[in-house]
């Protein structure tokens, strides 16, 4: 019921990040690394990563999650504007969790209050004004960092990429699909962005299912960098895949439940493969078990389901880095 990278036997895991041969390796946290074991299963598995966290800032502290998210943005461009090596670089960010701390030193934010919104805030999907004006923040926080970053030398051949790790998970509003209240799948979707000025040579738009597992994969293709891949991870680029994406999913809760997410139908069952249902996300009822109906689908996606789930725990177990 916890993240692998807290079990030490297995912390070591091979990286498409060791792919960047000639780059340098940076890891920016506002807070401490010790947190799940991040500096473990890092240090394990990246050669010579330059990690910064609590402690390696002149920057102060502004609550339990170390840094703000804006002067650690400050502090990476601060390193990142005096390398003159290609670079790797992961700046996690993490204000925008409890207790929602906006900074005196904030670059100019205007903070919202209730006079400032037509609805309650929970229609737009938070659960206070205060989470609302923590995720502004750092929005606003982005923007800061690519405005300083634009003067920058390494800007013009950088790939900035931009992603969450979780969605909000309050009730939201009328201004999302309804199977996505219906499912709750808000707490899952997140934002992807790629950027590069000089990288990318034209602008588009991904309309399939994809995961964060995909992520490095994209990013070694859009850089053209050769890469080995011992995960389930995805290139968005390829359309040899485009019939073929999906996205895992378990939650833990009361009794383990994985799943397996299209562009149409979300499979959900226990590991063993009971409590099985399937949910077509855009039919006239999207909570409705529909794999008595679609059986085809359903077996399908079965099959691909109990696959991933048994290739992910013989990955954790059985993924080194090559040596």
């Amino acid at each position: 019921n916890k993240t692998s990278s807290r079990n030490p036997l297995i912390v070591d895991q091979h990286t498409i990040i060791n792919a960047f041969r000639d780059h340098k390796k940076l890891y920016f946290l506002g807070g401490s690394a010790s947190w799940a074991n991040v500096r473990g299963l890092l240090s394990s598995n990246i050669p010579d990563l330059r990690l910064f966290e609590e402690g390696s800032y002149d920057s102060p502290d502004v609550d339990v999650w170390g840094i703000s998210d804006l002067s650690l943005f400050r502090e990476a461009n601060a390193v990142l504007k005096d390398e003159t090596e290609p670079f790797f670089a992961i700046i996690q960010t993490s204000g925008n969790h409890r207790p929602y701390t906006i900074p005196d030193d904030n670059e100019g934010f205007v903070t919202w209050t209730e006079e400032d919104l037509q609805h309650d805030v929970r229609k737009y999907g938070f659960q206070s004004l205060e989470e609302l004006n923590s995720f502004r923040f750092m929005d606003h926080s982005v923007g800061h960092f690519m405005k300083i970053a634009e003067k920058q030398p390494y800007f013009e051949n950088t790939l900035f990429v931009f992603f969450g790790d979780h969605g909000i998970h309050a009730p939201t509003g009328a201004h999302i699909p309804a199977y996505e209240a219906q499912l709750n799948l808000q707490g899952l979707r997140v934002p992807l962005v790629l950027y590069g000025k000089s990288v990318i040579g034209s602008s588009r738009v991904f309309d399939t299912i994809a995961s964060e597992v995909d992520v490095l994969p994209t990013i070694a293709a859009v850089t053209r960098t050769s890469y080995l891949n011992t995960t389930i991870g995805r290139d968005l680029t390829d359309s040899a895949f485009d019939d073929d994406r999906y996205a895992f999913t378990i939650e833990h809760g009361s009794g383990r439940t994985i799943g397996l997410l299209s562009d149409d139908y979300y499979l959900l069952m226990k590991p063993d493969g009971s409590s099985k249902r399937l949910h077509h996300l855009t039919g006239d009822d999207p909570r409705s078990n529909v794999s008595a109906k679609d059986v085809e689908i359903a077996d399908l996606m079965t099959r691909k389901l109990t696959a991933i789930w048994n290739t992910v725990r013989y990955m954790r177990e059985n993924n080194k880095p090559e040596q």
